[in-house]
C-alpha cells in the first residue's frame, strides 16, 4: 500500500515538472541515469559517477535510489558533509530500515563525529544484522575503547567467513591488549593456518611473546626460532635469552643475550640479564662485571633528582633531628644525666643525639662531616645495588676513602660508648662552673654600683648644708 501511494505521489511530481515527456519516460530516464551512475562508479571514475547522480536527481529528489547512489559515490570522493546530506534524505524518504544508515555511518565516522557513527551502524546492523562489513566497521570503532564489544563483532565475523584470516589476527591483537593471551595465543595459530606460504614472522614473534607471557617458555622458543629474519626485529634475541632463562638454560639464554648486546652495547637491562644467568651458573665474576656495567649505565642515564634524592633525604633528616634533639634537650644545671645520654646514644647516635645531649657541637660537626661523605660517596652503591648484597657491601668499601672514614666512625662510637659518663659530667661541670663565676661577678657589679650611689648621695647632702 505504502509503495502504491509513493508511485501516486512521484507520478504527480513529474507530472507537475513542466516536462513535455510522459511519466514513464521520466522514471525511464531516471532509472538509467542511476545505472549509469553506479556502473561508473564501479569503474572508479566517481566524479562523472556522481554527475550522472546529480541529473537523476534533478528529475525528482523524491525517490531515494540516486540520493543513495550519490551519497556512496561522495564516500568515495570523501566529500563527507555531502555524502551525510544524501543519506539523511533517503532516510527521510525509506526510514529506519534503509540501508542509508550504513553509508551514514561511515561518513559519520571519517568525520570524527564518533557518537552519531555508532547510533548509525546501531541502527543499521538492528535491521541488517547479516551484514558483516558492517560488524567489521563497528569492531574498529570498538577497538579504541571498549576490547570485549569489539571482540564480539570480529567473533561474529569469523562465525561468519571462518576462512578470512584478518578476522583472527585482528581479534588475537584485541585478545592480546584484554590480557586475555591463551585466546590470543589461539588466534595467532589459526591465522598462521591460513597462511602457511606467508611471511609470518611478525605473528609468531606476537604469539612468542605471548607465549612468554604466560609462562610457555618452551612454546615461545619454538615461536622464535621459527622467524626467518630475527634480525628485522632484534628483541626477538633477548626474548629468546628470557625464555632460555626461564627454562634454566642459562648458557643458551647467555649466548642469545650477548647476540643482542653486540647489536645494542648500551642495554643495560639486557647485560644485567645476562650477568643473572652467569650467577646462575656459578660465574661471580663474569656476573659481577656486567651487573656493574649494567648499574654504570643506568646511572649515566639519570637526572640530578634521580642519582641524589636519597642523599637529599638523609640532609633534611638530619636537620629535622637536630631541630627535635634541641627542642627537647632543656634540661638547666647539673641536669644531664648519664642513663638518658646512653638512651640519646642507642637510640639516636646514628644522627649524633648523643652529642647534641651533652652540647658537645665541635664532635657533633666532625661526626656529621663524616657520615655525609660517607653516604655521598655510597649514594651510586645503594642505588645501585640494593638487591644484590654480595656486590654492595664491597662497593661502597671501595670507593673513595669510605673504608676509612667508616673505622673512624665506628672508633668514634666505641669512644662514645665507654666516655659517654665522662661527657656528661664534664658538661654539667662546664654549666655549673659557668653559673659560679657569673654569680660573683655580678654581686661584685651591684656592691661597686651600691658604693658609687652612695657616695653620689653625699656629696649632694654636703652641697645642700652650705
Amino acid at each position: 500500500m505504502k509503495k502504491v501511494i509513493l508511485l501516486i505521489i512521484v507520478a504527480a511530481l513529474l507530472y507537475n515538472c513542466g516536462s513535455d515527456l510522459s511519466y514513464e519516460q521520466q522514471l525511464k530516464n531516471y532509472t538509467s541515469l542511476v545505472k549509469k551512475a553506479d556502473s561508473i562508479s564501479l569503474a572508479k571514475d566517481y566524479k562523472k559517477a556522481e554527475d550522472y547522480a546529480t541529473k537523476a536527481i534533478e528529475i525528482t529528489d523524491t525517490l531515494a535510489p540516486a540520493l543513495l547512489s550519490r551519497g556512496n559515490i561522495r564516500l568515495k570522493l570523501k566529500k563527507w558533509d555531502e555524502s551525510i546530506d544524501d543519506f539523511d534524505k533517503v532516510i527521510e524518504i525509506e526510514g529506519n530500515k534503509s540501508l542509508a544508515h550504513k553509508g551514514l555511518a561511515i561518513a559519520k565516522l571519517a568525520s570524527d563525529d564518533e557518537d552519531d557513527f555508532l547510533e548509525s551502524i546501531n541502527i543499521y546492523l538492528n535491521y541488517h544484522n547479516s551484514d558483516v562489513q558492517s560488524h567489521e566497521l563497528r569492531a574498529e570503532y570498538y577497538s579504541k575503547n571498549d576490547y570485549n564489544k569489539a571482540i564480539e563483532d570480529y567473533s561474529y565475523c569469523i562465525n561468519a567467513v571462518p576462512l578470512n584470516s584478518s578476522y583472527y589476527l585482528k581479534r588475537g591483537n584485541l585478545y592480546t591488549l584484554n590480557n586475555q593471551e591463551k585466546l590470543g595465543i589461539k588466534d595467532y595459530q589459526s591465522y598462521i593456518q591460513l597462511n602457511p606460504n606467508k611471511n609470518n614472522d611478525e605473528i609468531l614473534y606476537k604469539r612468542g611473546t605471548l607465549n612468554l607471557k604466560v609462562n610457555k617458555p618452551k612454546e615461545a622458543v619454538i615461536d622464535f626460532l621459527k622467524i626467518k629474519n630475527p634480525n628485522s626485529r632484534p628483541l626477538t634475541f633477548s626474548l629468546l635469552g628470557d625464555s632460555y632463562y626461564q627454562l634454566g638454560n642459562y648458557h643458551e639464554a647467555i649466548k642469545f643475550y650477548s647476540t643482542y648486546i653486540r647489536l645494542f652495547p648500551s642495554a643495560s637491562d639486557i647485560i644485567e640479564k645476562r650477568g643473572l644467568s652467569f650467577q646462575k651458573m656459578g660465574e661471580l665474576n663474569k656476573a659481577e662485571s656486567d651487573i656493574k656495567k649494567s648499574a654504570m649505565l643506568k646511572w649515566k642515564n639519570k637526572g640530578f633528582f634521580q642519582k641524589y634524592w636519597l642523599f637529599i633525604l638523609y640532609l633534611i633528616f638530619f636537620a629535622m633531628t637536630y631541630i627535635i634533639i634541641s627542642i627537647f634537650n632543656t634540661e638547666e644545671y647539673d641536669g644531664k644525666k648519664a642513663k638518658k645520654a646512653y638512651m640519646f646514644f642507642f637510640v639516636t647516635g646514628i644522627v649524633g643525639g648523643h652529642y647534641l645531649y651533652v652540647k658537645s657541637y665541635i664532635r657533633y660537626t666532625l661526626y656529621f662531616i663524616l657520615l655525609s661523605v660517607l653516604v655521598y660517596n655510597s649514594i651510586y652503591s645503594i642505588i645501585s645495588f640494593y638487591n644484590y648484597k654480595y656486590i654492595l657491601w664491597n662497593d661502597i668499601l671501595d670507593v673513595g676513602k669510605n673504608k676509612y672514614i667508616l673505622y673512624i666512625i665506628v672508633i668514634l662510637f666505641a669512644l662514645d660508648l665507654l666516655s659517654l659518663s665522662y661527657l656528661v659530667y664534664s658538661s654539667n661541670q662546664k654549666v655549673r662552673f659557668s653559673v659560679s663565676k657569673d654569680l660573683p661577678e655580678k654581686r661584685q657589679q651591684e656592691i661597686t654600683d651600691l658604693e658609687t650611689a652612695t657616695k653620689q648621695i653625699k656629696r649632694n647632702l654636703q652641697i645642700l648644708d652650705v
